[in-house]
């Protein structure tokens, strides 16, 4: 009975991870980190034609190579990577302008990215804009 109940427990367990295992690969180069990605055009709803700015904060240990802003899954801008450190954050950041297509859908769902020259690449969450025809 002992053994059945220890595997059971040892099934249900799930690993924590560590910040150094989420931010560093094996070979001790490190990931970018995003450290906010938010819509800055006030309104929830927007038409075939606005323009939706966002600007995403982020920094790296590593050298950075580029940064894009990902739309449904594809990447819609991508910037070879430009400093623009904020002494006020400690942090890079960049403004993207989104112009709201004629697709046929109701939203579509907005992230940032930044990839560094290592390969290594984190996105942010995603932001969903309701589009209305």
């Amino acid at each position: 009975m002992f053994f059945s109940l220890s595997f059971l427990l040892s099934s249900c367990y799930k690993k924590e991870t560590t910040w150094l295992e989420e931010n560093a690969d094996l070979s001790g180069e490190h990931y970018p980190q995003v450290s906010s990605f938010q819509k800055i055009t006030e309104g929830d709803e927007f038409y075939i034609g606005d323009e939706v700015q966002f600007e995403m904060n982020f920094w790296s240990r590593d050298p950075i190579a580029s940064t894009s802003l990902i739309v449904n899954n594809q990447e819609y801008d991508k910037q070879v990577y430009a400093p623009a450190f904020s002494s006020q954050t400690n942090m890079d950041s960049i403004v993207y302008t989104y112009t709201v297509p004629d697709l046929d859908v109701d939203k579509v769902t907005v992230k940032g990215k930044v990839v560094n020259e290592n390969g290594l690449e984190k996105e942010s969450g995603g932001i969903e804009l309701k589009i209305v025809h």
